[in-house]
């Protein structure tokens, strides 16, 4: 079998490209212009297997957060790669494949794009005050500090492990990771204005899912959960026709609802891209699910981020240090681990399969 996993992003789009010819799905990409570490050209590339006009429409989206994009890539890849091996689908049904949603994060190994913005942070209102993050600003100086010395880490370890025992784990969890819009430098920011992907997808997503009557997203990342287990995020709220439909379509899998939910395993996040995806097409009966596949503890996971921050502000790439902070960022989203990589891949067919069958599509192999 040809590998699916690969180290960059020029290696993943060759490989998708090439899967979706082979597939026969018909293509488009959406340059940017920004460019990768050596001038490579960068693009969101789409593959749509089935007809324009179909009532109902699959898709399944990488690279939200650039660096998380190799294990969706490789579910897209291992997906197209099986395409022409199943049974013919029904011709109201479309499958929609958006690769490397954030191209520029996914070929320098970071989680942010070119403008340092979170893009699943990005799709908010930008016409109405943006949510106020004090609370951050007072944690900034801690994530993203000026030098990672013994005495900078020192610090940091002793202040969130005191703000975990004083106000608890969940707090500091949604601090750090809501989505702020105040500080251009720091972390999970979510910018000043609609970003160049932003408008790239909700462009996609008008053109192609404008004619549908339903409609799934399947939003591919990796982080979140126990090492190689699979959660499903859902922003509908608890009691809402989205949020049950979501529930019965993927009965059996770990779900975990942030919109309304008491005490969420994960925080709510502002401006998240599924929904302005929503709000573009609001004649289609529209559900996401973000597909988190674990990889390490949050110690570990927000070290490598602030390293890996620091490292894009103040450090160079190119020395011994940039290269160890580098690689254990990209360690933390998607682990060199053969285990791992095989039950990304299985986790991969058994929630795509569990969709098809929610829109009508009957049974498939990669079931559970």
């Amino acid at each position: 079998m040809e590998p699916r996993f690969f180290l960059t992003y020029g290696e993943c789009r060759a490989s998708f490209l090439r899967l979706a010819q082979r597939a026969e799905a018909t293509l488009e990409s959406h340059p940017l212009e920004a460019r990768g570490p050596a001038g490579e050209a960068l693009a969101i590339d789409v593959a749509r297997l089935g007809p324009l006009g179909a009532r109902r429409l699959l898709a399944i989206q990488s690279g939200t957060h650039g660096i998380e994009g190799f294990a969706g890539s490789a579910i897209q890849q291992d997906f197209l790669a099986a395409w022409r091996t199943r049974p013919a689908p029904p011709d109201d049904l479309a499958v929609l494949l958006v690769h490397a949603v954030n191209p520029w994060g996914m070929a320098w190994w970071r989680r942010q794009n070119e403008s340092n913005v979170d893009l699943n942070r990005n799709f908010v209102d930008f016409s109405a005050p943006r949510p106020r993050r004090p609370d951050y600003a007072a944690l900034h100086p801690l994530l993203c500090p000026a030098s990672i010395d013994d005495s900078s880490e020192r610090s940091f370890l002793r202040e969130m492990y005191r703000l975990v025992a004083e106000k608890g784990l969940p707090w500091v969890a949604k601090v750090v990771t809501e989505g702020q819009y105040e500080a251009p430098d720091g972390l999970y920011y979510g910018g000043a204005r609609p970003e160049v992907s932003n408008a790239i997808v909700r462009r996609i997503w008008r053109g192609h899912a404008g004619a549908a009557q339903e409609a799934l997203l399947v939003d591919l990342h990796t982080g979140f959960g126990g090492f190689g287990e699979c959660t499903l995020l859902s922003a509908h709220p608890q009691q809402s026709p989205e949020q049950r439909w979501i529930e019965r379509a993927f009965a059996g899998f770990r779900i975990e609802v942030t919109e309304d939910s008491p005490d969420p395993a994960t925080p709510r996040k502002h401006g998240q891209l599924a929904m302005g995806i929503r709000d573009e097409i609001p004649g289609v009966a529209f559900r996401s699910v973000t597909v988190e596949i674990g990889t390490y503890g949050d110690e570990r996971m927000l070290q490598a981020e602030r390293h890996e921050h620091w490292l894009h502000r103040h450090g160079e790439r190119a020395s011994a240090q940039g290269d160890a902070i580098a690689r254990e960022h990209r360690e933390c989203s998607c682990p060199d681990d053969d285990g791992w990589r095989e039950r990304t891949l299985d986790h991969g067919r058994a929630v795509i399969a569990a969709g098809l069958r929610a829109l009508g599509v009957g049974p498939i192999e990669a079931d559970r």
